[in-house]
């Protein structure tokens, strides 16, 4: 059969873009800060984007409107000073479009660490900071590069924190306590952790690529391996009785069990719904 083309119109949407630079106080750019913004009318709905070398952002894709902009920099919650923000208001409102939009932070301290010696890879392993605030704290995760290296921004010489590295080969790890940062980098070297084994008992139902086992140290999920037949192991787990935890799930519902544990138990974990 014949075909004959025909006219279709389509209806292209206007795209914006809020744009500017991040500096500290004294006007120098700020590397790495994480510029947030969300919809004036979405509370609580962030994303966002890092700044580059010379502290510049380009906040892309947006639909015409108000957003609100914020500036976060690695554990520490920063007050941006810009135009329009009040003094207990964390953000500043701006039209989409603005594209000299000037943020001014304190940075805070930057924590340099070398792990060395240093044989692993630049990924599979884990690597968080936690700030110390009671029982909570806020969290930053990163990456060690190829040569060892970790850098965490935002951090202040007057706070104290816990640091992690696991996932290292032959079951070493890093963990430092109490920590306070510094000028210098960190020269840490890792050790040798225990293994905790055990058996997590799923629900009926649940796929064994839907099984997870992990050990809370100091804040951060150190995971393991579950075999299909349910036994567990978690290896290069510092000395101490760690909280492990044990997640199933099945269709749409989550099945959660804990334990407390040493390297070198054995425990069982029946994770019951939540």
């Amino acid at each position: 059969a014949d075909w004959t083309p025909e006219d279709v119109t389509l209806s292209l949407a206007r795209a914006y873009v809020i744009e500017g630079v991040v500096r500290d106080l004294q006007g120098n750019p700020v590397e790495g800060a994480w510029v947030q913004y969300g919809a004036l009318d979405e509370e609580g709905n962030w994303t966002g984007e890092r700044t580059e070398a010379d502290g510049r952002y380009k906040i892309s894709g947006l639909a015409r409107g108000r957003y609100r902009v914020r500036v976060r920099v690695g554990t520490t919650s920063v007050t941006p000073i810009a135009p329009g923000a009040p003094s207990e208001q964390d953000y500043v409102v701006v039209e989409a479009g603005r594209r000299d939009l000037v943020l001014k932070i304190d940075p805070g301290t930057t924590l340099r660490i070398l792990i060395k010696p240093w044989t692993g890879e630049r990924w599979g392993h884990s690597i968080g900071l936690r700030e110390q605030r009671g029982q909570g704290g806020s969290y930053e995760h990163g990456n060690v590069d190829g040569d060892g290296r970790a850098v965490f921004r935002g951090c202040s010489k007057d706070k104290r924190y816990d640091l992690f590295v696991g996932g290292l080969p032959d079951g070493r790890y890093v963990l430092v306590r109490d920590l306070r940062v510094t000028d210098e980098e960190l020269v840490l070297e890792p050790q040798t952790g225990g293994t905790i084994r055990g058996r997590l008992v799923p629900p009926a139902g649940a796929e064994p690529s839907n099984v997870q086992v992990y050990a809370q140290i100091v804040g951060f999920h150190h995971g393991g391996t579950v075999a299909e037949d349910g036994t567990f192991e978690i290896t290069g787990v510092p000395p101490g009785t760690w909280t492990v935890l044990g997640h199933a799930r099945v269709g749409e519902d989550w099945f959660t069990g804990t334990a407390k544990a040493a390297p070198g138990a054995t425990v069982e974990i029946r994770p019951a719904l939540r």
